[in-house]
């Protein structure tokens, strides 16, 4: 079914060489490798990664060679500091916040598409599941759920959430990073939240694997490590606020407002 969106309105990124490690406590934590922006790749074809402050997204095609589209605007191809990406299994989807919208790219980076245009206010994160679109509608303090060709479905977590921000999936929990609470919340399938680990000082992104869920704290220029029930594990130091996380190939990728020097464990 071809992709419905309004025209008018309308990497697994390519990881940079730094791959870091953070290992204490008895724990053998995972391998951290710093990314130059936040990335998603679809399954064995292209990766994405936006670069906010250029106003651009990187793709990287199967074959390794990469590509920059994009440039301060607000046509299709324009971006207006994109945030975020997100990836299906034909389509990339660009969360901007100067343009309070998505963009929806094909796999060779050209854009079909936008949607969000007045549904949207300053939008901060994206993230799809089981072919929905989520994202974190920032400036009204909910989640707003889009079906695969742009229609909104719903909204969740509003007089809950303040500003939302990352997200990351557990199965069907939905984990919610939201500095405007300082909490981590995770929303159950059928809609149900509760707060995961302490307050946060400034709650950017979130990341999980198969035992652990990582919040990125911006203010404490470090990464909590918290068990599903939400205990404190480890606290990961970095030089620089972290912004986003991902998860991907036992790597935990991490986005940074500033230098990342190498990584310590405390």
């Amino acid at each position: 079914m071809p992709l419905s969106v309004n025209r008018r309105g309308l990497l697994l990124g390519a990881l940079a060489s730094s791959v870091l490690c953070a290992c204490g406590g008895g724990q053998s934590w995972p391998e951290i490798a710093v990314q130059a922006g936040p990335s998603a790749a679809m399954p064995r074809a292209s990766a994405f990664m936006v670069r906010p402050f250029a106003h651009r997204v990187e793709v990287t095609a199967a074959d390794g060679h990469t590509s920059s589209v994009g440039g301060l605007g607000t046509e299709l191809g324009q971006f207006n500091f994109p945030v975020g990406v997100a990836v299906s299994k034909r389509f990339a989807f660009v969360v901007e916040l100067g343009n309070h919208r998505v963009q929806v790219l094909d796999a060779s980076g050209r854009s079909v598409g936008t949607f969000g245009e007045g549904v949207l206010d300053h939008p901060g994160a994206i993230s799809v599941h089981d072919d929905q679109i989520w994202v974190a509608d920032s400036r009204h303090s909910r989640l707003v759920q889009f079906d695969s060709a742009g229609r909104a479905q719903g909204v969740l977590g509003a007089g809950i959430l303040a500003a939302p921000r990352g997200m990351s999936w557990n199965g069907d929990a939905l984990t919610v990073a939201d500095p405007g609470t300082g909490h981590v919340h995770v929303f159950d399938a059928a809609g149900q939240a509760r707060t995961l680990g302490p307050r946060f000082a400034l709650p950017w992104d979130t990341a999980q694997d198969e035992q652990f869920v990582y919040v990125a704290d911006a203010a404490t220029r470090q990464i909590t490590v918290l068990t599903r029930g939400g205990l404190v594990q480890e606290h990961i130091a970095i030089p620089a606020s972290p912004l986003n996380l991902s998860w991907s190939q036992a790597r935990l990728g991490v986005t940074s407002a500033g230098r990342l020097a190498p990584i310590r464990s405390t």
